[in-house]
């Protein structure tokens, strides 16, 4: 199974098949921006993709 999903084991990524696919949980990165950052990067969201789009992209709901 492993090689179906990743050819070579995942040699292609640095750390292997082991890091190519994260934990997947939520707000990871949440320190990571300031404040200004995250509302510039929210705004830019809904100017280039619209409202809708730019909801789904930041919260995951329609």
């Amino acid at each position: 199974m492993l090689q179906e999903v990743f050819p070579l084991g995942g040699a292609f990524w640095d750390g292997g098949s082991e890091t190519f696919i994260n934990k997947g949980t939520n707000g990871r990165w949440k320190e990571v921006l300031t404040q200004e950052q995250s509302e510039r990067y929210e705004k830019l969201c809904e100017e280039k993709l619209g409202t809708a789009c730019s909801r789904w992209l930041n919260t995951g709901e329609w």
